[in-house]
Parts: C-alpha cells; sequence; structure tokens
C-alpha cells in the first residue's frame, strides 16, 4: 500500500463492530470491521509493540515503564491532527466498497520504530499497514475511543484520557 493520508475507526451499532477505513495517497480506500473479539486480542499486543522503545530499556521498574509509555503517547497524540474531517473524496476500492471482516491481524516489528499491522480476512486478500510509533499511537487511541463508544469491556492499559484531543479519524500530512 502507499503512503497512508487518513485513518477512522467508529462504532457502527447497526453491526455492533467497529469500522476501520485507511485511505491512501493515491485515492485508495480499504474498509476493514473489527470485533469485539478481535480488538480484545489487538489492543494488548499494540500497548506491548508501544512498550518497546529504547527509551523504556532504560527504564527499571514496571511503573516506569508504564509512566514512559503513557508520556510517548501524549507526545504522539498531541502532534496528530484528529481535527480534520475525514476526506469523502472520490476513491478506488482496491479490496472492494464492502468492509471486510478482519479475523487474521498481526503485529510485525520493522525498523527504527516502525511496525506493520497486517489485517486480513479469513480467505483472501488483506493489507499491511506501515505505522511508525506516532502513528500506532494515534491508532491506538482511535481503536480504544471506538471501543469506549461502543461500550466494549477492554482491559486497556491506562495510556491517557479516552476521547481528550481525539475524535474518530486521523488525518496524515
Amino acid at each position: 500500500m502507499s503512503h497512508i493520508s487518513q485513518i477512522q475507526i467508529k462504532f457502527v451499532a447497526t453491526e455492533d463492530r467497529l469500522l476501520l477505513r485507511v485511505s491512501s495517497s493515491e485515492q485508495q480506500e480499504f474498509r476493514f470491521w473489527l470485533t469485539a473479539r478481535l480488538v480484545r486480542m489487538l489492543y494488548p499486543a499494540l500497548y506491548e509493540a508501544l512498550s518497546k522503545t529504547s527509551t523504556l530499556a532504560t527504564q527499571s521498574t514496571a511503573n516506569a515503564k508504564r509512566e514512559v509509555v503513557a508520556f510517548e503517547h501524549q507526545q504522539a497524540v498531541a502532534k496528530t491532527d484528529f481535527k480534520t474531517r475525514f476526506k469523502e473524496t472520490k476513491q478506488t476500492f482496491p479490496l472492494g466498497e464492502q468492509p471486510i471482516l478482519v479475523t487474521k491481524c498481526q503485529l510485525r516489528p520493522v525498523n527504527e520504530g516502525n511496525t506493520i499491522l497486517a489485517l486480513a480476512p479469513e480467505k483472501g486478500q488483506g493489507i499491511d499497514i506501515n505505522l511508525s510509533s506516532d502513528l500506532m499511537h494515534s491508532f491506538t487511541k482511535l481503536l480504544i475511543d471506538a471501543a469506549k463508544i461502543a461500550e466494549w469491556k477492554i482491559d486497556a492499559k491506562p495510556l491517557s484520557n479516552p476521547l481528550e484531543q481525539g475524535g474518530d479519524h486521523i488525518t496524515i500530512n
């Protein structure tokens, strides 16, 4: 996939699922359904990935590590554009217009703090999304905020106050 231009995660009550929309700089949009079960499994993996930064290696206690993750999260979220609305422009849909139900999800560290988020259906094609550390923090915030709106009980370690300085989408410049 080319560069990400926007990400949106919002709760769709009639489906009791989260709709993840990812648009690219090449006017492509990818749509996925995320279930509560998947989100409950994904959040701990995201938190663990966020907890593996080089600054954490110098921290000796679990409490100090949590504080550093929370600080890094607040810094990343503060730099994120949650205000620009998700653009409803003419897009192509390489995987189809209908959202794909994600049944397979994987996080793989790559380089320099980047992580690949692989999303795929039971059968068929999915995508790999390259998340920088800052983008992973912002994605995690969107995910947790949407899960709270859905009233899903997610055992989320606190990173920051939910719905503070956020929304259901982010724009990447």
